[in-house]
């Protein structure tokens, strides 16, 4: 493990521990519940992540770009659910959720597209990004802390998948914001 501190770099260790989150509520998701559609459905982000780990090898832009098409496209379905939920509901708080959805699909575009270039000397693209994903963030910061506030579950399973699946929404827009931050301040 020494040998291995040695060999990262500060953002490929952030990276890392976002990836790990990630992965524990995806495989804890599956083993819970049984349901291989958790797996299919965070792969593009564990793609994500996993490319942002290996900044380093040739493949990794193409891997990221790719896996953000698949974030993209996964997400514009799930908007059109919403917006086919807000007109069917007559409620207009979906609009809230449709907005935070739509930002984090720009963000997720700008990001990779940053990351394809190798783009992230540019202040204002870099803002774009960070206002994009501010709204992502609010959101599940927000959820998790309600969540704190009202813990009714004696099973500590359900605890526990609660809070790796409010984290779990935290992991892409927070590895973004952070990725950004780094590269912007040519952090290694």
């Amino acid at each position: 493990m020494k040998g291995l501190k040695h060999m990262l770099t500060k953002r490929q260790w952030t990276i890392f521990i976002f990836f790990i989150i990630e992965l524990i509520f995806t495989l804890f998701m599956v083993a819970y519940s049984g349901d291989l559609s958790f797996l299919t459905g965070n792969l593009a982000t564990l793609l994500f992540l996993a490319a942002l780990y290996l900044e380093k090898n040739e493949r990794s832009r193409t891997i990221l770009l790719l896996s953000a098409v698949w974030i993209i496209v996964y997400g514009a379905i799930g908007a059109a659910n919403i917006l086919a939920s807000m007109f069917a509901a007559g409620d207009s708080a979906f609009l809230i959720d449709l907005v935070i959805s739509l930002s984090m699909l720009a963000a997720v575009f700008m990001f990779s597209t940053n990351y394809y270039q190798s783009n992230f000397r540019s202040k204002e693209r870099n803002l774009g990004i960070y206002v994009l994903l501010l709204p992502s963030i609010a959101i599940g910061i927000f959820n998790l802390v309600t969540y704190f506030n009202f813990i009714f579950s004696p099973n500590i399973l359900v605890v526990i998948m609660f809070i790796f699946e409010m984290l779990s929404a935290l992991t892409l827009p927070l590895a973004m914001l952070i990725y950004t931050w780094m590269r912007e301040r040519r952090i290694e």
